[in-house]
């Protein structure tokens, strides 16, 4: 029978929304049929297949699908149910994910009755769950479901779920919902602090070494080269102006933010990170271009006035931007890169825009300053890989990380479509050698050599992502291999650092006590920890004002200070 797929990708098929269906097995016995099928479905615009059906239970279909779209194996009992609420979140979490990236989701189990409604009515939840105005109960989102499920043809003698213990589950995950979600949006939090705690540790690792050959290093330290801060007097591991300016890139966000919420329009947040730059300018100059006026909480705190080899370019830059200049140069330096980590973290949790267009605004503020496309398309790729890696679980980043970080590639032409050819090729070619290497027995010293040094982004972008990909179970290890060598320490240090924290979170980094002397501790020894948290929380939370409700809560009024009078209140550091 041939397929009706002018108003469903399949016959036995039904619509949940615009962009997500679900239904019966796209596949077949047939693998002339199995492909008409999948052909017809990548045609009505499928991009994205859950496969709900056990392993073994029916032919592989996946061999079929072109590389643009994706496979997700969710495996349920026939006529059972999912055994795990919070396992099941996480399949939900990623259905929201992939229904942002562009393409129609769909859901399918054999038939696309029981296992499939039961998906689509934990989806519900979810979805209701995201109001503050409707209340959830099982029988309404059962309902929501097979008003759905009516539009498939098999919905005349057949009913979902099916089956009593399909029912009980979504009673069971309607009943923990509220918990499960906490406990993710927790987990999610962790991974923001964690990425620019971890970035901030990466960087004063490698700030110590970053002007050092690595046989220098080697005859410094040992081998493999330096595993601890190197601590001041007063016993803290410094931070550069890597750091420095990742923090103002996230000030400036959330000004603009707030602009937004209390008045009811504003720019982009990423349109405000130029202002906030001219703040980080100040702590290093003393020069002000715009009397009177400042932008961001971070300007006036003692602890930012310090020069930690900032880049000639990001000052030039900001210089240029003060006067009301158009920043000219032909920069590749990796200024752009190691301050972008905000960005792909904040939108893992605000998705405010498309996934494209996520990545295109953190390469929008890597070229603020920096105007050589491979100035700024890493940025994009970096901020692609940790907005993916923030809402993803820890197994299945551990066990695909290799997939994901390619992944990364193809962000590029779906923003730059006819622009760059010559860089993406380039940039592609080099995430690929990156994860290969990672692959192979060469010491880190050797393979990382073949990609250069890190004083340019792509440099940096590749080092960062090899040491992630090959050092997958260990944050310190990954770390440690990306400061050692005859480069960048400090700039591949941070961007691997903000990798890896955003796959471990900030826990365990402190569980870790990561990379401090055994009589002291992360959160006493780290330059800035408390700011970096604080600016990590509030990135997580995002603006709490609205329009004429600045100070009705002792939260409201410490936002209300830090992104609208530029006061950091509540900061102890």
């Amino acid at each position: 029978m041939k397929e009706d797929t002018t108003l469903r990708p399949l016959h036995q098929s039904y619509k949940v929304f615009d962009n997500l269906y679900a239904g019966e097995y796209p596949g077949d016995k047939n693998p002339t049929a199995a492909k008409e099928k999948i052909d017809a479905m990548l045609r009505f615009g499928v991009r994205h297949f859950i496969d709900l059906t056990e392993e073994g239970e029916l032919r592989p279909y996946s061999h079929l699908l072109p590389a643009d779209t994706t496979y997700t194996r969710f495996p349920i009992k026939d006529v059972g149910a999912p055994d795990s609420v919070g396992k099941t979140l996480l399949l939900i979490d990623k259905i929201t994910e992939l229904t942002r990236r562009g393409g129609i989701v769909y859901i399918h189990s054999w038939g696309g009755v029981g296992r499939t409604g039961t998906i689509v009515s934990c989806y519900f939840t979810d979805y209701i769950g995201e109001s503050k105005y409707i209340d959830i109960s099982a029988e309404t989102v059962i309902n929501r479901m097979r008003v759905c499920f009516r539009d498939m043809p098999k919905a005349t003698y057949r009913q979902s779920p099916e089956t009593d213990a399909q029912i009980q589950f979504i009673k069971k995950f309607v009943a923990t919902y509220k918990e499960a979600k906490d406990e993710s949006d927790r987990l999610r939090r962790d991974r923001i602090r964690g990425s620019l705690m971890a970035g901030a540790a990466g960087d004063a690792l490698g700030y110590t070494v970053e002007f050092m050959k690595y046989k220098n290093i080697i005859a410094a330290y040992g081998y493999p080269g330096i595993t601890r801060f190197e601590l001041t007097n007063q016993g803290k591991a410094l931070i550069s102006d890597d750091t420095q300016m990742t923090l103002f890139t996230a000030n400036g966000m959330l000004m603009g933010i707030t602009r937004g919420a209390i008045r009811g329009i504003g720019g982009a947040p990423e349109d405000y990170v130029s202002v906030a730059y001219q703040d980080w300018y100040y702590t290093q100059t003393g020069r002000k271009y715009f009397q009177g006026t400042k932008y961001t909480w971070l300007r006036d705190m003692p602890e930012m006035a310090h020069r930690r080899a900032p880049g000639i370019t990001c000052l030039d830059a900001c210089k240029a931007l003060g006067m009301h200049r158009e920043v000219r140069n032909n920069s590749k330096g990796c200024g752009g890169i190691m301050r972008v980590a905000p960005m792909g973290l904040f939108m893992a949790v605000h998705p405010l825009y498309s996934i494209d267009k996520i990545d295109e605004a953190g390469a929008e503020i890597a070229a603020v300053t920096h105007r050589h496309p491979l100035g700024f398309l890493p940025a994009a790729m970096l901020t692609h890989l940790l907005r993916q890696l923030v809402v993803t679980e820890t197994e299945e980043i551990r066990s695909s990380i290799a997939k994901i970080a390619l992944e990364t590639i193809n962000c590029l032409d779906k923003i730059y479509a006819g622009e760059y050819d010559k860089e993406k090729r380039y940039l592609a070619d080099l995430t690929r050698k990156a994860v290969a290497l990672a692959a192979n027995g060469k010491t880190d010293k050797e393979n990382i050599a073949t990609l250069g040094e890190g004083w340019v982004a792509e440099e940096t972008w590749a080092i960062a992502l090899y040491c992630a990909v090959r050092h997958i179970d260990s944050m310190r290890d990954a770390i440690i291999a990306s400061v050692n060598h005859d480069g960048d320490s400090d700039s591949t240090g941070s961007v691997c650092g903000n990798i890896m924290g955003a796959i471990y979170g900030y826990d365990a980094i402190i569980d870790e006590n990561l990379f401090c002397p055994a009589d002291k501790k992360f959160k006493d020894t780290l330059e800035l920890h408390d700011i970096i948290l604080a600016m990590a929380d509030d990135l997580h939370t995002v603006c709490i004002l609205r329009e004429f409700d600045y100070d009705s809560t002792p939260e409201k009024h410490r936002w209300y200070m830090r992104y609208c009078q530029m006061i950091p209140d509540g900061i102890a550091d």
